[in-house]
């Protein structure tokens, strides 16, 4: 279910809920201001992914001529370390969402824990928002959980650094709509922990500290660094605050590294290697080159020549830069109740770690905190006290392009183990992840999403390519089928709690959608997340009594709005020109809603006229909501009764607001309710009534209160949220229409009236549906039903002559037929968006 929140979003009602103190006002304007803001960027670098997928056919990575100034330049370098991050040996990497795995990571004793929102992440709505919640509760250190056991967990004195890890560019989040359309899920994850917490952590000695994943080129990190400067001067912090660690996961950015760190400029804070990711990054560029192979996923090892070179590259270009290089996670889990295995789990990390520090690496990953120990005495043996080894430049001889390429694959076998072991691996992990846990605890190894993706990219190249077992048998997608039904009976037969037969089978779909069919999805999460969005809401035992006491307890709530008291009631004799053959006409609502305010300060204040030639001051509209509760034409309505009431918020700051209620009775039967939203203004010239931003005169604003210690905050602004399109929408088509504001448009100062918004909507859907109807006769309901509701959101005026757009796109909701607009300048800029809903046919 969607509501309208009072920012520029539209979110399920259930999360605004539970989470008041993330979604607040102030933090979704400001995730709709991003969105706004960088949202086309966005769709562009992903269409550049997809324009540039075509250079695997030709294995055209290589290092890139245009930019080659900066990688030979020796002199610029990557701003120092804060004094926190200045020492970055072991990093814990753990999910967010759970208050005791939170509480634990940053008591673990390492120097920074990875706040995960992405690869550990099963991203429902809940998740999301536990995790931003658990991240503030962190900033401020009053995170605690009581296990049901009764035992407490609570920070130490002292803890761990902590840098968040968003979704990548490709994600969107479906809960968070902006203009109808999906937010993208890494501003939402991004402008939620910086909104909140970037000043506390500034506060406490810290910073907001970011490690930015899946990027695959410098220009996807130049986009970052401008929401970086966007964010940082909206909450009037100083550039730089933020730092960020650029993850290396795919085989593009490996030849752009340099460049990355230079597109980041005082925002920089190193590079880490991610191998799975960047292993699956090779599967999935090079999937199509018949030359390619890949064995065993167990013979996908860092000492392999291209990831040698990958690694020693990373390092290098850190180091000569003057920031950190940071190692590849240890997934191993010690078993704390088997002696053999955990020796033997301790060893293999141990051993990982020493290389990664004999190399140069300055820091490295784990995910349990039994493991940190381990990696502090690994590296302890290389930099002997010291907080890294920045000032380590490997060996001078050259890295070519050639080296960082697979060439013709990975030499080895495919054996039937290694197909088992990625059928069992992804159905395990994705039956988990659909319930809503995106950090899995498989084969004595916690999982993500990184390894499933390299597990389902081996099926796949193996099924296309009809590759043969070491036995001799050709993989099919029947062998396979076979497989996966032994590997599901297995895991039913293993698992502790009952298995969900409905998690089951969408796992298996997916499953069977990422490996057999014929195209490939670039990441697995996108047809994932579509299918996650269906799944019904898991438990939440690890969050339980906190979350419950948290989402009751978030905010201090104000005491309940009092209705307003005073009321302002007149009659109209009513026209035919009023109404259409089917309604009153939305204009003329519009209209009677001035209406009804100008009586309402007639009797309660003074006159609009008196206060606008004596006070300077004016109300603009900003937003409209109109809901018709009956049909009714002219041959219904001789007369109708208006009855005004208002309500003036923040009437003694600037960015004063009113809200009027106008109800619409016609014989006793009300027929429609209006809501209207004025902005208050400072009229700067009494000829053209040029205005700037303003607030109640001092001598006026008692008369428009109902009592002197009445309303001083804002409301849910209406111009941030109209145009708001459910995420299980159809869509149906889309149009886009032109107008002109010509004269009888607009007011004295040739500005236009903005009652006239009705009228260039309905243009538009009218002509959309004249001109769409035979391909879609569905919009037939734009023209033979009368609108039910309306919710139109003002941002920008238009002026005499002005040309501007209408883009509308039409969808089905359930039973109704919702038109979509969004008001456009000549230039593109944003000016509006409505919603226009009608019953279908």
């Amino acid at each position: 279910m969607i509501t309208l929140t009072h920012a520029a979003c539209a979110i399920e009602s259930e999360l605004v809920k539970q989470f008041p103190d993330v979604l607040s006002t102030d933090a979704t304007d400001f995730i709709a201001a991003l969105e706004r803001e960088f949202a086309s960027r966005r769709e562009e670098i992903l269409q550049a992914r997809t324009l540039s997928a075509s250079r695997v056919h030709n294995a055209s990575f290589d290092f890139l001529g245009a930019t080659a100034r900066i990688r030979n330049d020796p002199d610029w370098r990557v701003p120092a370390p804060p004094c926190d991050l200045i020492d970055r040996r072991v990093e814990i990497a753990a999910p967010a969402e759970n208050r005791k795995v939170v509480i634990n990571a940053l008591n673990a004793h390492a120097q920074v824990w990875v706040a995960d929102l992405e690869d550990a992440l099963s991203p429902t709505g809940r998740n999301v928002m536990l995790s931003q919640r658990n991240l503030h509760d962190a900033v401020v250190g009053d995170i605690t959980y009581v296990d049901p056991r009764g035992k407490q967990y609570r920070l130490d004195e002292r803890t761990a650094a902590i840098v968040v890890r968003p979704r990548g560019w490709h994600l969107p989040e479906h809960h968070i709509l902006i203009d109808g359309r999906p937010a993208s899920a890494s501003l939402v994850d991004f402008g939620l922990y910086f909104f909140h917490c970037a000043r506390k952590q500034l506060e406490r000695g810290s910073g907001p500290y970011f490690y930015l994943p899946k990027l695959e080129n410098h220009l996807e990190a130049r986009l970052w660094n401008d929401v970086f400067e966007f964010a940082q001067d909206w909450i009037g912090i100083a550039r730089g605050s933020i730092r960020a660690t650029v993850i290396v996961e795919h085989i593009n950015a490996a030849y752009e590294m340099d460049e990355i760190l230079y597109a980041l400029g005082p925002h920089a804070a190193g590079l880490t290697a991610g191998r799975w990711d960047y292993l699956f990054s090779i599967a999935r560029e090079f999937r199509h080159a018949t030359d390619f192979a890949m064995p065993d996923r167990s013979e996908l090892k860092m000492n392999l020549p291209f990831m040698r070179a990958y690694t020693e590259l990373l390092i290098r270009t850190c180091h000569r830069r003057g920031t950190h290089a940071i190692g590849g996670v240890a997934t191993q889990i010690p078993d704390r109740h088997d002696a053999k295995a955990c020796a033997q789990a301790v060893a293999a990390v141990r051993t990982d770690k020493e290389r990664e520090a004999e190399e140069g690496f300055d820091g490295t990953w784990v995910v349990h905190p039994d493991l940190v120990a381990v990696c502090h005495t690994a590296f302890e043996r290389i930099l002997a006290g010291r907080p890294h080894q920045i000032n380590r430049l490997p060996s001078s001889s050259r890295i070519a392009g050639t080296h960082l390429s697979p060439a013709h694959g990975v030499d080895g076998q495919v054996t039937e183990a290694g197909l088992r072991s990625n059928i069992a691996l992804s159905i395990r992990y994705l039956d988990g992840w659909l319930c809503g846990s995106g950090s899995i605890r498989l084969f004595d190894l916690m999982e993500g999403v990184a390894t499933v993706e390299i597990a389902r990219s081996q099926i796949w190249i193996w099924l296309h390519r009809r590759a043969r077992l070491q036995d001799g048998r050709r993989i099919t997608p029947a062998l396979v089928r076979t497989m996966l039904d032994d590997e599901i009976t297995q895991y039913v037969a293993q698992s502790p709690d009952q298995r969900s037969e409905r998690s089951l089978d969408e796992a298996r779909a997916l499953f069977e959608a990422v490996t057999m069919n014929k195209d490939f999805p670039d990441f697995l999460t996108l047809p994932g997340y579509e299918r996650l969005n269906r799944m019904p809401p898991a438990s939440d035992p690890a969050n339980g009594a906190a979350t419950g006491d948290k989402t009751a307890a978030a905010q201090p709530r104000p005491a309940p709005m009092q209705p307003p008291v005073r009321r302002t009631d007149f009659r109209l004799t009513c026209s035919s020109g009023m109404f259409t053959h089917l309604q009153l006409k939305p204009r003329v609502a519009f209209s009677f809603a001035f209406m009804g305010w100008s009586a309402w300060l007639i009797e309660h204040a003074v006159s609009h006229a008196t206060l606008i030639r004596e006070h300077a001051t004016g109300f603009v509209p900003i937003g409209l909501e109109i809901e018709y509760l009956q049909f009714a034409t002219f041959d219904d309505c001789e007369t109708l009764d208006i009855s005004t009431q208002v309500r003036t918020w923040n009437p003694r700051r600037f960015h004063s607001l009113q809200e009027v209620d106008v109800l619409l009775d016609a014989s006793g039967i009300p027929l429609a309710r209006i809501h209207l939203q004025e902005v208050c203004v400072r009229i700067e010239s009494q000829e053209t009534l040029a205005a700037a931003p303003g607030r109640v005169p001092d001598e006026i604003s008692a008369l428009l209160l109902d009592s002197p210690g009445d309303i001083d905050e804002r409301p849910r602004l209406l111009n941030r949220g109209a145009a708001r399109v459910s995420a299980d929408a159809k869509p149906i088509a889309a149009f886009q229409h032109d107008f002109t504001v010509y004269r009888h448009a607009c007011e004295v100062s040739d500005q236009w009236y903005s009652e006239h918004v009705c009228d260039y909507l309905g243009a538009s859907r009218e002509s959309m549906v004249f001109q769409l109807l035979p391909d879609h006769p569905a919009l037939a309901a734009g023209l033979a039903r009368p609108v039910e509701r309306i919710s139109i959101g003002l941002r920008q005026p238009y002026a005499l002559f002005d040309r501007g757009q209408v883009a509308t796109e039409a969808y089905r909701i359930g039973d109704e037929i919702h038109f979509a607009h969004r008001l456009l300048t000549a230039s593109g800029t944003l000016a509006g968006d409505a919603i226009e809903v009608f019953s279908s046919l």
